[in-house]
Parts: structure tokens; sequence; C-alpha cells
């Protein structure tokens, strides 16, 4: 018979949704499930094990309600599912801004009495949400998009105690390039000022944030609004040091410059977790591009990806890409107009071949947010989801 600690490790690998169900028949399992010690293992192991999941939605305003769907990668389905009733809770409440280690943080829509935040943030897998209370003098209100960036699993640092990163930014004033920080505390239910942050002479995309080694990443947009001897003629990377409070500027590749003035053209970054590193990923008349920051000090990139949506081998023989995101730093999620598919961006790349995972139903410009099954609390005070 297994000792109690190797019974405890065997667990901690389980998503929450499978502890859950033992917890009802299992007398060990119901008390691991509230172990602080025991959900913090499981946080970290489901983190190591890489999001199985993921959320799909309209790329459109944070204002109003839109289609969300959850959907799990082939083979999870019966372990990392979420209840409907959740994602409806989600759907009609708020709009999904980020997700990570379990925990999601959504925009508040509703007119409900009960939903009085502007953010909270949700745990479907164990059906609890918290509601986050508002910034002092905040500058955007309810007719305003929101800049975020929601990250668990973060060091901490003396200054800002918390178990995940919640920074809310907002320009100083209009037409501004500084940001200014707040970093969400959660133990005290209090917002500190973190700096301000350079954003440079452009638009900074607030989805597509990054987290690696005590900086964030934000990638401009690139429309055509400079002159050519202007130093962000060209989109480029930000890269904001928490605890120095600066900015620096990365250059994007040279051949992502081309074809930027093309109504087809979409890029993003997402994490690169082999290097501790970030990836950007462009979509241009249909073909997708991959590069890895090899080196931050030198701002060099190294492209591992080129590929027409055609040559993926998709079920749809013109298939129309309207979204993408990167899961696990190795597998690229490819949503098109009708489906979800999966393409794998390590190994001999003549072996690869892009496997269809789900039809959707949000349109032709779509978010994809992965998602991990864990028993991260929401913090002091969540409430149980009610429709």
């Amino acid at each position: 018979m297994a000792f109690d600690g190797e019974i405890l490790e065997i667990f901690s690998w389980l998503p929450a949704k499978s502890l859950l169900k033992f917890s009802s028949a299992c007398n060990a399992c119901k008390d691991y499930v509230s172990d602080p010690f025991f959900i913090k293992k499981q946080n970290r192991n489901m983190q190591l094990k890489g999001d199985s999941s993921f959320f799909v939605q309209p790329h459109s305003c944070q204002r109003f309600e839109g289609n969300l769907e959850f959907h799990t990668l082939p083979g999870e389905e019966i372990s990392e599912g979420v209840a409907s009733e959740c994602v409806e809770f989600m759907k009609t409440n708020g709009r999904v801004l980020a997700s990570s280690n379990g925990l999601v943080c959504c925009r508040n829509i509703s007119n409900k009495a009960t939903m009085n935040h502007l953010l909270f943030i949700c745990n479907p897998a164990t059906r609890s949400w918290l509601g986050i209370p508002s910034p002092a003098n905040l500058r955007s209100t309810m007719d305003k998009d929101l800049h975020i960036f929601f990250q668990c699993n973060i060091e901490l640092y003396d200054q800002f105690p918390r178990d995940y990163l919640l920074m809310l930014m907002e320009y100083e004033e209009d037409w501004s390039n500084t940001l200014s920080c707040k970093i969400y505390v959660p133990q005290k239910e209090i917002w500190l000022e973190a700096g301000h942050m350079d954003s440079g002479g452009r638009n900074l995309l607030f989805e597509s944030g990054v987290y690696q080694g005590d900086t964030i990443y934000f990638l401009s947009d690139w429309s055509p609004c400079f002159a050519e001897r202007s130093p962000f003629y060209w989109p480029y990377v930000v890269a904001f040091n928490l605890k120095e409070g600066k900015s620096r500027f990365l250059k994007v590749p040279k051949e992502s410059r081309k074809g930027l003035t093309d109504q087809s053209c979409r890029m993003r970054i997402f994490p690169w977790e082999k290097e501790n590193s970030i990836c950007l990923v462009k979509l241009l008349k249909g073909v997708l591009i991959v590069w890895v920051l090899r080196d931050f000090n030198s701002g060099s990139w190294s492209r591992i990806l080129k590929i027409r949506g055609r040559a993926m081998r998709m079920i749809e023989p013109e298939p129309i890409i309207a979204g993408f995101t990167v899961l696990k730093g190795s597998t690229l999620l490819v949503a098109t107009t009708k489906r979800v598919y999966r393409y794998d961006l390590t190994g001999d790349w003549k072996s690869r071949r892009v496997r269809n995972i789900c039809r959707h139903q949000c349109g032709g410009d779509v978010l994809l947010s992965s998602y991990s099954s864990t028993l991260r609390l929401c913090g002091d005070g969540a409430s149980v989801l009610s429709i």
C-alpha cells in the first residue's frame, strides 16, 4: 500500500475536476482539496504539465457581451472539462481578459447588484469567483477598455506580496506615451503604485502580454502613422522590468516588417517556455510565421516556422485563419472561421501534421485563452458561481 506521501504526490498531478470528483468518495482526497500545501503543489504541477484547455471568444469590445466557448485538447475531455454553467456565468457577467494557472480574470459587464466590481477573478473548476475593487482615481471607466496584465506563479517581491500579479495600466493623459502602473495586493485588497511604463510612440496590444524573468513584454501595433525617420516607424516589443521600473524597446525581426499595411496582417507574442523567452507569431495572407527571441541583450530572433494554412492539410479546403495562440511553448493553436486546430512546433517538420480539435461559433476574428484545471483559490471572501 502506498504511503500518504506517495498518494499526495499522485493526486497532486490530477486536474481539479478529477480531484473534486474523487473527494466525494475518498476521504484522503477530500482532505487534500482543502489543504493549502496540497493546493499549492497541485497548482505547480499543473503549471509544469501545461495548459490543456482553452477559451474562444470574439475579438471585440470588452464592454459588451459576446459568445464564449470552452474546449479541451483531444484526450483531455474527461479530466479537464468545465461545467457549462460556469462558462455561462462568465459569458453573461464578464469578458475574459486573461487566464493563468486555473484563474480567469474578467471584465465585469453585468448590471447585477452583486456584480459591482470593474474586474473579477473566477476559478471555473471550483465554481468560485471574487470581485476586485477598483483603484482610486481611475481615469478609465465603464465606457473604455481596461489595460491589464494577469499572471499566476510570479516570484514574490517584498514590495508586492501576492499569489498572482494583477497589474492595471492607464495612460496618464490622452495621447500620452506614459502608462501609470498599479499592482493589486489581494491580501490587503488595495492597489499600490508600481511606477511608470514608457510605451514608446505606438499603441500596445495589451491582450498579447508575456511575463518572463521579472519582465513583462508587450507588442506594439503596426499602423502606418510615423515618418520613416522616426525610431517608432516599425513595430516593436516593449520589455518593462518590474523591479527596475524601466522600459526597453526590442526590434521585431526584419522579415516580420513585410506586408504590415495588408489588412490580413496580424501579429502577437506568446511565452516560449523552453528558453524562458518569447515568440512572435505573424499571419499574412494565410501564411503563419513564428520567430523565437534567442538573445535578449542583442535582440536577435530566429525563425522556426513558415507555413501556409492550406499546407497544414486542414479539413477546410480554403481555410481562413481567424486567430491563434501558443500552448506549452510547443503547440500552435490555429482557429479558422469554423474550427480550431493544433500544430506541433517541435520535432521534424516533415512529419508535422495539423490535428482537428473542435468546431467553434465565434466568428472570423477570435481570441484564444489557454486554461489549466487547478484548485487555485480566488482569495478570501470568494463566492460560489450562480447564473
